[in-house]
């Protein structure tokens, strides 16, 4: 940036009309370039992401009085259902991936048996129709569960943001340059 008459401290005043491309260093957050002996690797584009938002609602009861054949929880069907998409995640192998994010068990006693359990859902992968049958078979995952749990549960989209692919000369040009400079 000072190269270029940039002040780093100044960021946010910098006004950053004119740039043409954008590049990001990362470090990985994951295993894959450490399992595969990769020093760096230049990514070409971003999955798909799309988010969910799962409520089951039932019934709060105090957790020593009622007994446990006659509780209404929605733990279990729940966890039932963020466990069967993880599950189908893992069958369709990498790059799909599937997470049970944030919970919100309410109320938030350990001596109550929850009315309302909600939990996000990030299903990412590069490939829209892959995408969309994932998401389709886990839109179907709430339904069958709490249908046998007998618990009412809703299943939301929240957000979808379509896969983005890197400027392929950009690639090609960073991956000459990790070659050159034997990062590869």
């Amino acid at each position: 940036m000072r190269a270029v008459g940039r002040d780093p401290v100044r960021i946010p005043e910098t006004a950053r009309n004119g740039l043409e491309v954008f590049i990001e260093l990362h470090v990985e957050q994951g295993p894959t370039l450490e399992q595969q002996g990769l020093p760096t690797a230049v990514v070409t584009g971003f999955p798909r992401i799309h988010h969910y938002l799962v409520e089951v609602r039932r019934r709060a009861d105090h957790a020593g009085a009622m007994p446990m054949d006659l509780r209404q929880d929605p733990m279990p069907a729940t966890v039932e259902m963020i466990s069967a998409v993880i599950a189908r995640t893992r069958e369709i192998s990498r790059p799909a991936v599937t997470t049970g994010g944030r919970a919100l068990v309410e109320p938030t006693c350990p001596n109550i048996v929850p009315e309302k359990v909600s939990v996000t859902i990030d299903v990412q992968h590069p490939g829209v129709a892959r995408l969309a049958e994932l998401c389709s078979t886990h839109e179907e995952t709430p339904r069958t569960v709490a249908l046998r749990h007998g618990r009412a549960a809703s299943w939301q989209s929240t957000t979808s943001h379509p896969p983005c692919a890197c400027d392929l000369e950009l690639v090609r040009l960073l991956v000459e340059a990790t070659a050159e400079q034997e990062l590869r």
